[in-house]
């Protein structure tokens, strides 16, 4: 991909800020100069077009140029101190994030509905632009069609992330695997349409599998009935409802039960 020629380049007492068309990157002072970030950056505005393709959502017109908003980006290193980290991030993130910081380990990244993007660099590229277009995407979907319970959003960053890094095919074969693996029965999927449910569930599988679950019925969905239908879904719907299956079966016309087999037969 050709690099994005940055829009500013300042710099302030904690952060280093690198501004292009669609992002704002505030950057760990120790990172700065990091070739394998410097790529990151330059392919962001690369990237959100690729996910807005993705995800069929209109970023070319004239419009679409009067909405935009650009995402702010904060990355920095393992080392970081608690009290660098942006103001945004709820408790829960601090927590997470001082935790992992104490301990070494990695911690990928987070979004949230105020545009605002939270990752600790690995100097892994591939895998972090991966991550990175994971997060993206969820910001790229919310400014069209706002939240939805976990099952949606996480589905809709997942299989941004999966076709910006595939293609349908493997795609379809992550999913298929995962729904095999994982969705034994219709009754499991309608529970996950809870928040609640769907985080603790994770807690007995892998993350990586039950978002699967989660992008295999947004690939579902938009290849039966379009984007434009899921997006109307997620805007009937929020983060936090408990009614999503019958908003489902209200909107595809049948149980879930039924919305399961034809998934489930749609993936073999």
């Amino acid at each position: 991909m050709k690099g994005t020629t940055f829009f500013a380049n300042r710099n302030s007492n904690l952060w280093a800020v690198r501004e292009t068309k669609r992002f704002i990157f505030h950057i760990s002072p120790d990172l700065v100069d990091n070739p394998k970030l410097k790529l990151i950056i330059e392919n962001a505005d690369a990237r959100f077009e690729k996910i807005a393709d993705i995800l069929q959502i209109d970023y070319r017109s004239a419009k679409a140029n009067e909405m935009y908003i650009k995402i702010n980006h904060w990355i920095h290193s393992n080392d970081i101190f608690i009290g660098n980290l942006p103001p945004n991030l709820s408790e829960e993130d601090f927590a997470k994030i001082e935790t992992l910081r104490k301990t070494g380990a990695i911690y990928n990244g987070t979004a949230n509905s105020a545009g605002v993007m939270c990752q600790i660099f690995t100097g892994d590229v591939v895998h972090f632009e991966a991550q990175t277009a994971h997060e993206e995407a969820h910001l790229i979907w919310i400014a069209q069609a706002g939240q939805a319970p976990a099952i949606l959003n996480e589905g809709v960053a997942t299989y941004a992330e999966y076709l910006f890094c595939g293609d349908r095919n493997s795609l379809k074969l992550k999913l298929q695997l995962a729904w095999q693996k994982y969705m034994p029965d219709s009754e499991l999927l309608k529970n996950m349409m809870t928040s609640e449910f769907f985080w603790s569930d994770i807690q007995s599988k892998t993350k990586a599998h039950t978002y699967d679950v989660g992008a295999a019925l947004v690939l579902y969905i938009i290849e039966k009935w379009g984007a434009e239908f899921l997006r109307d879904i997620f805007r009937n719907t929020f983060y936090e409802d408990d009614n999503l299956a019958t908003l489902l079966e209200n909107k595809t016309k049948q149980p879930i039960c039924c919305l399961y087999d034809e998934i489930t037969k749609f993936l073999e």
